[in-house]
């Protein structure tokens, strides 16, 4: 007799499942420690949701404010930095590169800077928010880390990339690659005509309708709730080219080549951050939802 297809499915699911729940999660730097800060294994002490376990006994893991190396404390962002027996005692013949990279902090220890955000929720486990070289400072002082707030705007289902910028600019904007075809068929379900002077559609003129615009607005601001005021993009505009590793705007872990997208769409970016430049949420309205 054959096996049933359905059942041998759902025993390599349980299978799976069963073996992935006794996986750890952990967080290291291979090119300065042995090369593991924290750990986690199933069950309620050691994990929290988003971290990445707690730090090994032998691993002093603190978060500090990148401008003034202080320690932030529990459940506040700022550079995760380590100290302990594991992690390399600097670089041979470059003390440059070593004072650019440790800090001896005021309890005499000796931490390594790992250019990572993070936070230790409740204190204790350590979680990774981003990297501080991909933060930039408003004109109003405040810090900005892009890529978790981008990951919050993407969670559209007509939205299916973002790039967060606002350095040394008032407010926030981003750059939108819309998800066309659910684009297409939001306005077609509404009978909206996005034709071209060919006659044929056209997606760029899709993107310019009024009620296209007021459509993204929402799913902009809907999805930004969570953000910090200042954090929260006051404009908008966008692309139809996906961000691929094919045209160098995604590195081959997905990331976003910032510099590379800046290049490319640097003009238009600004541009919104002028008066009349981009689309301003706050002006939109829309009463087709």
């Amino acid at each position: 007799m054959r096996p049933c297809p359905l059942l041998l499915s759902l025993l390599f699911l349980f299978l799976f499942l069963f073996w992935f729940s006794f996986l750890s999660v952990c967080f290291a730097l291979i090119h300065f420690s042995a090369p593991v800060l924290s750990t986690g294994v199933p069950g309620w002490e050691t994990r929290r949701l988003g971290a990445c376990g707690i730090p090994l006994r032998n691993i002093t893991v603190k978060v500090f404010d990148p401008a003034t190396m202080e320690d932030v404390g529990a459940d506040r962002e700022g550079e995760i930095c380590a100290a302990g027996p594991s992690i390399m005692t600097g670089y041979r013949k470059n003390q440059a590169a070593n004072d650019e990279v440790f800090h001896t902090h005021s309890d005499g220890q000796k931490y390594f800077r790992t250019g990572d955000l993070g936070m230790l929720v409740e204190g204790k486990f350590l979680k990774i928010t981003g990297r501080i070289k991909e933060q930039f400072k408003l004109e109003n002082g405040k810090y900005v880390v892009p890529a978790p707030l981008e990951d919050y705007v993407s969670r559209s289902r007509y939205i299916a990339q973002t790039f967060l910028y606002g350095d040394n600019k008032p407010h926030t904007m981003v750059l939108v690659v819309p998800e066309i075809a659910e684009v297409r068929g939001w306005a077609d379900n509404h009978g909206l005509a996005y034709k071209n002077d060919a006659g044929e559609n056209d997606d760029n003129v899709l993107m310019q309708l009024d009620e296209v615009k007021g459509l993204i607005s929402k799913e902009i601001l809907e999805n930004s709730v969570a953000m910090k005021g200042y954090e929260q993009p006051k404009k908008w505009t966008y692309t139809l080219e996906v961000f691929t590793q094919e045209n160098y705007l995604l590195t081959p872990k997905m990331s976003i080549r910032r510099n590379n997208v800046l290049k490319l769409y640097g003009e238009q970016i600004m541009g919104t951050f002028a008066e009349g430049g981009g689309v301003c949420m706050r002006n939109m309205k829309n009463d087709m939802y």
